[in-house]
């Protein structure tokens, strides 16, 4: 019996979410989950005035937290519950970030370096236009790796969404993220809405993720990993079938597999 746990979950407040997070929580509890994590998009204070069409603003945070407590101790007798953020590697607002993490007393946060910085140029990395824009994804998300901030990276193998080839010089690319998160003994994310995403209409032909022969050279290369739900709605709770299946196949390929970010969350 796997323990269940959804560290990765995202609320209406990021502009592309929906549901409640109280029913989230319900939902998660229904289908056996021990762990609720609520990691909502970071909601960067960008210095050229950008708004962002894809996270909360920086004035939404500390509603964001209180919700969040709230269901905490609500629930605290049927299932364990994490404030957290997904932040992107933005050198130039780390100390920000920082400082959000110390004021609200954060529980984690995680890697999910969706853009470069600056965002407002919209450089999307799930849609890599060269190879070169796959090597900067990577030399971005390393750094970001390293600077110890962040509990794990949301998948990881982001930049095959919109790829439609597994090349050697691609795979020699992503093999060095690997290889980074093994030296720092920091753990790939299995992300289960890729799944939902790569069974859209208009997806066809293309890679997506979670990529089979993304996870067969992570497994080759002694990753551990973590499986996430990635939820933007409640409905997306409903899959504890999936998670299962996912659990499955990384033991399968023998990777060390992380069900628990904290020692008070184990069954």
């Amino acid at each position: 019996m796997n323990n269940r746990t959804n560290y990765h979950a995202h609320t209406a407040r990021c502009q592309h979410a929906s549901g409640t997070e109280e029913s989230y929580v319900k939902l998660a509890i229904d289908e056996g989950f021990s762990v609720m994590g609520f990691s909502d998009h970071t909601p960067w204070p960008f210095a050229d005035g950008f708004v962002s069409k894809v996270r909360m603003l920086p004035a939404e945070l500390a509603g964001y937290v209180s919700t969040v407590r709230q269901l905490q101790a609500q629930y605290a007798d049927r299932i364990r519950i994490h404030c957290a953020l997904e932040c992107e590697y933005y050198p130039s607002m780390l100390s920000w970030l920082k400082e959000q993490c110390e004021a609200f007393s954060l529980d984690y946060l995680i890697l999910g370096h969706h853009c470069r910085e600056p965002e407002s140029e919209g450089h999307w990395n799930g849609s890599p236009q060269s190879l070169n824009d796959i090597k900067l994804y990577v030399n971005d998300a390393i750094k970001g790796l390293e600077t110890g901030l962040f509990a794990y990276i949301a998948h990881p193998e982001l930049p095959l969404q919109y790829s439609v080839a597994w090349t050697p010089e691609i795979q020699a690319t992503l093999r060095e993220l690997c290889r980074a998160a093994k030296a720092l003994q920091i753990p790939l994310e299995y992300n289960l809405l890729g799944e939902i995403y790569a069974a859209r209409p208009g997806r066809e032909g293309f890679l997506g993720y979670p990529y089979r022969r993304f996870w067969e050279m992570a497994a080759e290369e002694g990753c551990t990993c973590i499986v996430g739900v990635d939820t933007h709605s409640d409905e997306q709770m409903r899959c504890a079938e999936k998670y299962d299946a996912a659990c499955a196949f990384l033991d399968g390929l023998g990777m060390p597999r992380v069900e628990t970010l904290f020692e008070e969350d184990a069954v």
